[in-house]
């Protein structure tokens, strides 16, 4: 099963949450962490997905990992040479 990526970003005084490959953000939020802690509970709920979390200059700020598929866990798929701060969490 591919994971799904959910995205925090900003632009302004606003917030959201987008999944990839979606016309549309999920919801808009005021606060960065209100839209990180919504985002964290849809990659949950909707395993296995990935959370990449936008500075508001649009740079990755961090990566989270939830889930695992047919028993097999994702921790460690991206270390290495362009692991810069991703993290898993099971």
């Amino acid at each position: 099963m591919a994971r799904r990526v959910w995205r925090v970003s900003g632009r302004g005084k606003t917030w959201t949450v987008k999944r990839d490959g979606a016309t549309r953000a999920m919801k808009s939020f005021t606060s960065k962490d209100d839209a990180r802690a919504a985002a964290i509970k849809v990659a949950r709920v909707n395993p296995p997905s990935r959370v990449v979390i936008h500075r508001a200059d649009g740079t990755v700020q961090r990566e989270t990992e939830y889930g695992e598929a047919a028993g097999l866990s994702y921790a460690g798929v991206f270390e290495g040479p362009d692991d810069l701060g991703t993290q898993s969490e099971k």
